[in-house]
């Protein structure tokens, strides 16, 4: 063989269907960010079905931010995976992500038939007690209209987290504040203009 010749490689056998997965390269991470910050609403079917599969790979190896993300896809799907789309939240709400326990909360509260209300109050009160203003609206609506009595203490509890959420800019905390004010405690606390 002269060195102006390409040497010439042994072929190798085929490699089996199932070792391939094995043998895949780690997902591109530009690909993957992609996956991690696109709206899945936004998203082509094709784009959507391989940002589940980067989704998954990622969740699965305990990416937290994945399990999050993974579980907002599987509940928006048409139609949607609500029970993998809880098991992905859950993982991720035990890890501590705030956004997985106010998606639990809510899906939980106004996805299941029947709903599962006190569980749904656990993870919203986790998430509001960390910051999550989401979950301080919604911990306050599941408060004051998806529980089955309403007693004062429960709107004491509504009103503050109305209020801490308000307070955060939540417009939608602000407007069912005031409506907590002007019409849901006895007696209604009108501001005196």
């Amino acid at each position: 063989m002269t060195p102006d010749q390409p040497q010439r490689r042994a072929s190798l056998p085929p490699v089996p269907a199932a070792a391939k997965a094995w043998l895949a390269p780690p997902a591109d991470p530009s690909r993957l960010e992609r996956a991690l910050g696109a709206d899945p609403r936004d998203q082509s079917p094709r784009e959507l079905a391989e940002a589940r599969a980067l989704l998954t790979r990622a969740a699965a190896a305990g990416d937290v931010d994945a399990q999050f993300r993974l579980g907002l896809v599987l509940a928006q799907l048409e139609p949607p995976e609500l029970a993998e789309a809880r098991q992905w939240w859950t993982k991720a709400a035990e890890a501590g992500d705030t956004r997985a326990q106010a998606g639990l909360g809510l899906l939980l509260s106004y996805r299941l038939d029947p709903p599962e209300l006190a569980e749904a109050r656990l993870w919203l009160t986790k998430a509001a007690e960390a910051g999550e203003t989401n979950a301080q609206a919604a911990l306050g609506v599941l408060l004051t209209t998806r529980l089955d009595q309403l007693d004062p203490a429960e709107l004491a509890e509504a009103r503050r987290w109305y209020t801490k959420a308000a307070e955060a800019g939540h417009t939608e905390a602000q407007f069912r504040l005031g409506l907590l004010l002007a019409g849901w405690l006895d007696p209604p606390e009108l501001a005196e203009g």
